[in-house]
């Protein structure tokens, strides 16, 4: 590990570091192809080993929809990660097996890595650059975004594009490429939403930057056309309101901290304790020069990455204050800052053994976060649809019905595309059958609505039921209702949960024409 004397700010603006020893080209390239390898290695493993959870199933059922109608829900529901799906719609023209679908995310979730390598030399130095290339090649939150289908793993490469991509504008002026600065950007945001947090961290990290170094001129022109190319997802996000996040509980402070820890890697506040450490090391180095050079462009990279690991976090805090917004894997964007601010702080370490040694801690209870997020989840509880799905698809029989609220029927509908031959499908007794499915399929409506609309039920009904309580503990009205509803005339054969979601086959003698809800407005 190398240890860096200051850096320096020639008179030509071109910022160069001063170090004792500083790794060629060739071995820079050599060892970002093997921490690149090892990145996809560790993402590959056990890529298609765990379930889609019913997000994912959702991404590739609106992926496959009729292009009217992929624009129609856009437009009504899934504005949020609009690049994904359109990005995906042509990789699912190369097959739609779990792997292959959460490849589209591996791809970015790689070519992340050197990128980091990219902006961490430029900001910190070579050294510091393979350090956060590796760092962010065995953290563990970034190897499960890539094991996802969905835009998480793309928003945080747009992040970082965009950050490197402002980092050389603003070092060197004269070739600078704000069109390419305001791309990247943009997709940031369509990638999702909270990718727009990253634009106000670069904005607000220029407090720490000399007036007379900032392209005012450029960078307002930037984002100017920046708000007029979001400008289509700001009209969508106000003709779908808010609806698509009254999900999100209120913020705790407990779930800050979860958020954090799983931010680290996945090993527990110890890695965390760690990784602020070495951040802690970088913030004294950063209020050093501060002090002693005033706001310089050496200083001013600390400043953008602390203000890109804060500046979201505590947005959506203060805007959680009036409607909860505060979700962790939102805010995925960050992690590279974190990343970036540990190789910042261990660079500065002395002498190189203590380096070294921080260097290795932190390396191996990393992997161990891996290891033990290719056993079990970490930041989610994730339903088993596909052992739900073959339950379903090897009892099932001609004339069932199944019933379910809203996007349940999803992750059914992928899995019985993947069997073969294709099994039976129970007739869905309250949205439209597979495969004509309508974007209203995919839009939120109250149970009495479903409830209205369902078609008359034969002698079998599954039903699959979300397993949510009432503030007092009672089981959901909902669940009850419909228990109340289906089980009329019929018994109860089977029942299974997995994790949060119950799957219930009733069978009777009588037939039903039509499930009515019951007096009182259902919601």
């Amino acid at each position: 590990m190398a240890t860096m004397a200051p850096p320096t700010l020639p008179a030509s603006g071109e910022p160069s570091v001063q170090v004792k020893w500083l790794p060629d080209s060739r071995t820079v390239a050599a060892s970002l192809s093997l921490i690149t390898v090892l990145a996809f290695l560790l993402r590959l493993h056990g890529l298609a080993a765990k379930s889609f959870w019913l997000d994912e199933a959702v991404s590739v059922e609106i992926a496959r929809l009729r292009w009217s109608d992929f624009f129609l829900i856009l437009w009504h529901r899934e504005a949020n990660m609009a690049v994904y799906y359109v990005v995906l719609r042509f990789w699912l023209l190369l097959g739609d097996s779990e792997g292959l679908v959460r490849g589209l995310s591996v791809l970015f979730s790689i070519a992340t890595v050197p990128i980091i390598y990219l902006l961490g030399a430029r900001l910190f130095g070579r050294t510091a650059g393979l350090l956060a290339a590796w760092v962010l090649a065995i953290n563990a939150y970034h190897v499960r975004y890539a094991q996802e289908a969905r835009g998480y793993a793309m928003v945080v490469f747009f992040a970082v594009l965009a950050t490197l991509l402002l980092v050389q504008n603003v070092q060197e002026p004269l070739s600078a490429r704000w069109g390419a600065y305001t791309a990247a950007c943009v997709l940031a945001v369509y990638a999702h939403f909270y990718g727009g947090l990253i634009v106000l961290a670069h904005v607000a990290s220029l407090a720490g930057l000399a007036q007379s170094d900032v392209p005012w001129r450029e960078l307002r022109r930037s984002l100017l056309r920046f708000a007029f190319l979001v400008l289509p997802l700001g009209a969508s996000v106000l003709h779908i309101g808010t609806s698509p996040v009254n999900w999100i509980p209120r913020v705790q402070a407990s779930a800050v901290l979860k958020f954090f820890i799983a931010l680290a890697g996945n090993d527990g506040a110890r890695l965390l304790a760690l990784e602020a450490v070495a951040a802690l090391l970088a913030a004294y180095w950063a209020w050093n020069i501060w002090g002693q050079r005033g706001r310089t462009l050496e200083g001013w990279g600390y400043a953008l990455v602390f203000a890109w690991l804060f500046v979201p976090v505590l947005v959506v805090l203060a805007a959680s204050s009036v409607r909860p917004l505060f979700l962790g894997r939102y805010l995925n964007p960050s992690l590279p800052a974190l990343i970036l601010l540990v190789a910042a702080g261990i660079i500065r370490l002395r002498p190189a053994l203590l380096a070294w040694g921080l260097t290795g801690v932190i390396s191996a209870f990393s992997l161990l976060g891996v290891v033990s997020y290719y056993q079990r989840d970490f930041d989610m509880n994730r339903v088993d649809w596909r052992a739900a799905s073959s339950f379903i698809f090897d009892r099932a029989q001609p004339g069932d019905g199944v019933f379910y609220l809203n996007f349940f029927g999803m992750p059914l509908q992928y899995y019985r595309s993947q069997r073969h031959p294709v099994p039976g499908w129970p007739q869905v007794l309250n949205l439209a059958d597979p495969p004509d499915l309508h974007y209203r399929d995919f839009l939120v409506t109250s149970l009495g609505e479903r409830l209205q609309d369902a078609r008359p039920a034969g002698k079998r009904v599954w039903l699959i039921l979300e397993l949510n309580y009432e503030p007092n503990g009672e089981p959901s009205r909902a669940n009850t209702v419909l228990r109340a509803i289906y089980g009329k005339g019929r018994h109860l054969v089977e029942e299974r949960a997995y994790g949060s979601m119950a799957v219930l086959l009733f069978e009777g003698g009588a037939m039903n024409s039509r499930a009515e809800p019951p007096p009182t407005q259902v919601r």
